[in-house]
């Protein structure tokens, strides 16, 4: 047997190919855990598998068992990983007084899975404008301090990437010019009652 693809996105779907020789076989396949669906059924020598929309992402194990009316059955297995698009949201960035320094955090959905690492191959962040770091890039999850050291409007943005697609997300804040005091009195002595 031999799958066509067993690295997916939702709503993909996966043809076998079957190469078996023997007489009079019957095949009975199952995948673990259920959901996926088979066509034209689950006897079929060479089904082809769909995998919905509504799964939750991870390792499907496939198996099919495979007999005739005299001869023991035989089983054969193989993992199908099962990803989607990945989906991301940026905290908030507060304004700041004349320079900037923070540390922005993006949250990755996990899907169940234990670390954005297990579905999203890379991320790239773009700092335009900034300081720190001095490429105004980083491939960091968790990237280091950004600092801006002028003021004026800023956007950030961090955009995850898997084989399933990208998501994007970004924030805009301001650097403020903080105020500049330049007072000139007419007098600096006067007497009682003068303005």
């Amino acid at each position: 047997f031999v799958l066509d693809k067993d690295k997916i996105c939702l709503g993909d779907m996966v043809q076998v190919t079957n190469s078996s020789t023997g007489d009079q076989l019957e095949y009975t396949w199952s995948i673990s855990p259920s959901g996926p669906t088979f066509a034209p059924n689950n006897t079929a020598g060479a089904p082809k598998i769909t995998f919905p929309n509504n799964l939750a992402i991870g390792n499907y194990v496939l198996s099919v068992s495979v007999k005739n009316a005299v001869c023991p059955p035989l089983t054969w297995r193989d993992t199908i990983n099962l990803s989607r698009a990945p989906q991301l949201t940026l905290d908030s960035i507060a304004d700041f007084c004349e320079t900037a320094a923070f540390v922005p955090k993006a949250t990755y959905s996990l899907f169940g899975l234990n670390q954005p690492q297990d579905y999203i191959d890379s991320v790239r962040w773009t700092f335009v404008g900034a300081c720190v770091p001095a490429g105004q890039t980083s491939t960091l999850f968790n990237p280091d301090t950004v600092r801006y050291c002028q003021p004026g409007t800023y956007t950030v943005c961090v955009t995850a990437y898997n084989r399933c697609g990208s998501a994007t997300a970004c924030r805009t804040f301001d650097v403020l010019d903080g105020p500049n005091l330049n007072f000139v009195l007419d007098k600096d002595k006067i007497c009682l009652g003068d303005m």
